[in-house]
């Protein structure tokens, strides 16, 4: 099999990250919607497969490493992209060398897109009733879900269909190895997912590692 994901079969890359994941937590497991999500998402940027594997077994055989077991592959995705982005700068003409640019706080993440949007806009209005409530004292994790409840129907039509129409495209290749149930929770999340990435809206709560797809708004 070649390590260029691009060249694998979706059915193949997908079968082998799940095989391996079972290996590693030593009992069969059954892909969520939001495995499914990162499995589509590194298969459409061509991330070769050999990376993610390696990649899992540095995270979970790493020293020290203690806890219950993950659920999900979201404990594995920040080392799948700090390998890719690694592999990426190799490939790039090496520029002058620069200091990274400073970290941008989730909150003021938030209140950046905030300021950006029209006056009047339905995600200018959401990200402030939902800062509020964060500066009021509700909790991080109930802040993003609420973002993630309501978001798909806030942001205008053209973006939500150009997102809809990348998720649907990424998800093709592996809609016959999901239930109804399981591809409908998986592209709700996977668009979500899509959306605050496009609109820069990190999570708030940074020790999440992965949650149950929301239901619709």
């Amino acid at each position: 099999m070649s390590a260029r994901a691009g060249s694998s079969r979706p059915d193949a890359y997908a079968r082998e990250i799940e095989r391996e994941w079972s290996r590693m937590l030593e009992r069969p497991v059954v892909l969520s919607p939001k495995d499914w999500v990162l499995i589509s998402d590194w298969h459409a940027r061509s991330i070769p497969l050999s990376l993610i594997l390696e990649s899992m077994r540095h995270t979970m055989d790493r020293p020290g490493r203690r806890g219950s077991p993950p659920r999900n592959l979201a404990f594995v995705a920040a080392a799948v992209e700090e390998a890719w982005r690694v592999v990426l700068d190799g490939r790039r003409a090496a520029p002058a060398p620069q200091s990274p640019p400073p970290l941008v706080d989730p909150v003021e993440a938030w209140r950046n897109r905030r300021d950006a949007e029209p006056a009047g806009s339905a995600l200018r209005d959401l990200l402030s009733r939902l800062l509020a409530a964060f500066e009021e004292g509700e909790a991080a994790d109930a802040v993003d879900r609420s973002l993630e409840e309501c978001l798909d129907t806030a942001v205008s039509d053209e973006l939500m269909d150009a997102t809809r129409a990348q998720i649907d495209a990424e998800l093709a290749p592996f809609a016959d190895r999901m239930d109804s149930t399981t591809l409908d929770r998986t592209r709700r999340s996977a668009i979500v997912d899509r959306l605050r990435r496009a609109l820069d809206l990190p999570l708030l709560d940074r020790t999440r590692q992965a949650d149950p797809p929301v239901p619709p708004c």
